[in-house]
C-alpha cells in the first residue's frame, strides 16, 4: 500500500481542490520523499509506514500515528511542489501557462506566498514526526537502529522550532534548512576547538540522557552560542545563491517589494558583527560553566588535562562589498 492511494488522502491534510487528478500528483510524491525525507527518515521506516494498513487492529497505535504525521507532512510538501509546476505545461511549442479566459493563474507573488506557507507547514509537521520518533524510539525498531537517529540525537539544535526559541526566525522551518549545514560546522569544528575532546564526551552523555544537573544547565548557553555562531557564518550565504550560472544575489521576486529586500553592506556588516558579539559572549559563559564541570569531574567522565582555549573570531575584518539582498 503506497503512502497515498488517492487524492482524498492528500485533501485530508490540505486545501487541495477536488479538481486535481491523483495521477497528476503521483510523480511528485517520490520527489518529496527524495527531497525532504530521504536524509532524515530511515528508508525501512518509510517503507513500513507506506505499507501498513491503518485500519488493521494488529498495527500498533504508535505506527498509526507515525503514518498520520508522515502523511500530513508529505501532503503539504506535495502541494508546495505541485503549485509551481501546475501553472505551466510543456507542449510541442514549449512552456505554456495553464490558464483560460475564465480561470486565471495567480500572480507570481501570490504563488510564492502560497508555496512558502505550505512548505513551512510541511517542514513543521516533519519536525513533529521526528520528535515523535525520538519520544517513542524504544518502540520503533527502524528508527532506533538507524544512522539518522544517531545523527539526530547528537544535534544540539534539532529543528527550526527549537532554533527560533534561541534566535528569532520569521520562517523557522525554512530558514533552519538553510542554517543546518552551518550549525553542523559550528558543532563539529568550532565547539571541539573551544572545549577539546571533552565536548564529544558531553554530547555522547547528552544523546543518552545521562546529564547531571550542572550539565543540563550548560545546554542553554551552549545552544545559544551555536545558534548565534551559525547565524554569523550564514548571513552572507543566506543572501546569495550558487548555481551553474555563478553566484547571484537573492531578492524578492515581486518587483513591488524588491527594493525593500536589499541591505547595504554597512548595515549587513553591522548586523553580522552584533550577532558575532553575542555568540562570543555565550561561548564565554559556556566555557566557564564547562570548565567548572570538568574540574569537579564528579562522574569521572571527563579528561581533566588542561586544554589551551584559542582566541576565537567567527568572521574576518574584510567588509562585505556591494549591496546584498537579505
Amino acid at each position: 500500500m503506497p503512502i497515498f492511494s488517492n487524492i482524498q488522502e492528500i485533501q485530508a491534510h490540505t486545501d487541495v481542490s477536488v479538481g486535481i487528478f491523483f495521477e497528476a500528483v503521483k510523480p511528485i510524491i517520490e520527489e518529496v520523499h527524495i527531497q525532504y525525507l530521504s536524509s532524515v527518515l530511515p528508508l525501512p521506516l518509510y517503507n513500513t509506514l507506506a505499507n501498513i494498513d491503518p485500519n488493521n487492529d494488529a498495527v500498533s497505535n504508535i505506527y498509526k500515528e507515525l503514518r498520520k504525521k508522515l502523511q500530513a507532512a508529505m501532503a503539504k510538501l506535495i502541494v508546495a511542489n505541485y503549485a509551481t509546476k501546475s501553472e505551466v505545461s510543456l507542449t510541442q511549442s514549449g512552456l505554456q501557462r495553464t490558464e483560460s479566459t475564465e480561470r486565471k493563474s495567480g500572480y507570481r507573488y501570490q504563488t510564492a506566498a502560497f508555496v512558502k506557507t505550505y512548505k513551512s507547514a510541511g517542514l513543521a509537521m516533519l519536525d513533529q514526526l521526528l520528535q515523535y520518533c525520538v519520544a517513542n524510539a524504544t518502540a520503533i525498531d527502524e528508527w532506533k537502529n538507524s544512522e539518522q537517529y544517531k545523527s539526530y540525537s547528537l544535534l544540539l539544535i534539532k529543528n527550526g522550532t527549537e532554533f527560533t526559541q534561541l534566535l528569532h526566525l520569521p520562517h523557522p522551518q525554512l530558514t533552519y534548512q538553510k542554517l543546518a549545514i552551518e550549525i553542523e560546522d559550528v558543532e563539529q569544528i568550532l565547539m571541539p576547538k573551544m572545549f577539546g575532546n571533552n565536548y564529544g564526551i558531553y554530547k555522547k552523555r547528552m544523546s543518552v540522557n545521562n546529564l547531571s544537573i550542572e550539565e543540563e544547565a550548560l545546554l542553554k548557553p551552549l545552544k545559544k552560542a551555536v545558534a548565534y555562531a551559525a547565524m554569523t557564518r550564514a548571513i552572507p550565504k543566506l543572501s546569495l545563491s550558487v548555481d551553474a550560472e555563478g553566484i547571484i544575489s537573492i531578492g524578492m521576486e515581486d518587483n513591488r517589494t524588491k527594493e525593500n529586500s536589499k541591505t547595504d553592506s554597512h548595515t549587513l556588516e553591522k548586523y553580522q558583527r552584533n550577532i558575532e558579539s553575542t555568540a562570543l559572549e555565550y561561548l564565554d559563559i559556556a566555557k566557564n560553566q564547562f570548565s567548572a564541570i570538568v574540574a569537579a569531574n564528579t562522574n569521572n567522565a571527563y579528561n581533566t588535562e588542561p586544554v589551551a582555549i584559542p582566541k576565537l573570531k567567527l568572521i574576518d575584518n574584510i567588509a562585505l562589498k556591494g549591496t546584498i539582498g537579505i
